[in-house]
């Protein structure tokens, strides 16, 4: 089955805002092993080209293809060596089209390229990504003399290789290697003015690289997956305990900032040091925040460091006027 599906999507950039258009595929790849690995990689680049010309029609700015979409998911069928591509570093701004000569694990990848920069769009694609190393010069090298990466790439409208990123967070993929780069390395920005941060599938479900990106600012997320049918709340435990993970850390930022200081100091000046009539009259707000729970209290007394705790103080920070 194969779906084209286009987004008209909105940025924020400074105070400005960009509008552009943002294509997925929907993709069961060709997975036959009957023509050997490359041939794999040809088919579903065919595929994958054929489908961004469409997408190119009707005002796409970027393609985001999906997790195995150029591989399949059917890895035991044969040698997964000959589905794997070379990938340039991003910093080297390579544009594979022009290269004269390829190999086998550089071939796709330049068809790609040259896609990209004939269809003047960005494309994100998801592959196996090869790396060679050598067992004598480094320790965790495998004997095999090579690593293998979940990895997404983004091409430019001019074909260049302008981001990498190794999949962090891997699920159920034997002969791979999650990547242990920085977060930064999925970011990119485009020609039209909008900053990316990429992921794949099981990412999804902790901080990095995603939300820590978003965090720092990142609004516009491309991220490939591999769907499967699977029945609700299969990664549901996980889910809570990346967002409690997430609420931890905030509170970490907050223990660490001034703000609990500034408050306490600036509400004890205006109640102890001001009359009444003015003290009123300067706490007085419009905004009131009020925390309210159905939880029943400790049944048991509580102690902590030795004394008795028989009272219980909320502060909720207030960006606007303070009030509790």
């Amino acid at each position: 089955m194969l779906c084209v599906r286009l987004l008209l999507l909105a940025a924020a950039v400074g105070a400005d805002e960009v509008r552009y258009t943002g294509a997925v595929l929907e993709h069961e790849p060709y997975s036959s092993w009957e023509s050997g690995g490359l041939a794999i990689l040809q088919e579903n680049a065919r595929i994958f080209l054929e489908h961004a010309a469409l997408a190119r029609q009707q005002g796409a700015d970027i393609m985001v293809f999906p997790e195995y979409g150029l591989t399949s998911t059917n890895l035991e069928g044969g040698d997964v060596l000959s589905l794997a591509q070379v990938v340039p570093h991003p910093a080297d701004q390579v544009v594979l089209c022009f290269l004269n000569q390829t190999s086998s694990h550089t071939q796709v990848l330049r068809e790609l390229s040259c896609g990209a920069a004939q269809l003047k769009l960005y494309l994100v694609v998801d592959l196996i990504e090869l790396v060679h190393c050598s067992p004598n010069q480094i320790l965790d090298c495998p004997d095999v003399g090579y690593y293998l990466y979940n990895t997404q790439v983004v091409l430019d409208h001019c074909g260049a290789l302008v981001a990498r990123y190794r999949k962090k967070h891997l699920f159920l993929e034997p002969g791979f290697i999650p990547g242990d780069e920085s977060d930064a390395t999925a970011v990119f920005t485009t020609d039209f003015g909008v900053t990316f941060t990429l992921q794949i599938c099981f990412d999804i479900m902790y901080e990095s690289p995603g939300l820590a990106n978003v965090e720092g600012g990142v609004r516009d997320v491309a991220m490939s997956t591999a769907w499967i049918d699977e029945l609700p709340f299969l990664t549901g435990p996980m889910a809570l305990l990346a967002r409690l993970e997430a609420i931890h850390r905030r509170l970490e930022r907050l223990k660490e900032s001034p703000d609990i200081i500034v408050n306490y100091v600036v509400l004890d000046m205006f109640t102890n040091l001001l009359p009444g009539p003015l003290a009123r009259r300067a706490l007085n707000t419009h905004g009131v925040t009020l925390v309210a729970s159905n939880l029943p209290g400790p049944q048991e007394t509580i102690h902590m460091f030795g004394g008795v705790v028989d009272d219980i103080m909320f502060w909720i920070p207030n960006k606007s006027r303070t009030g509790a």
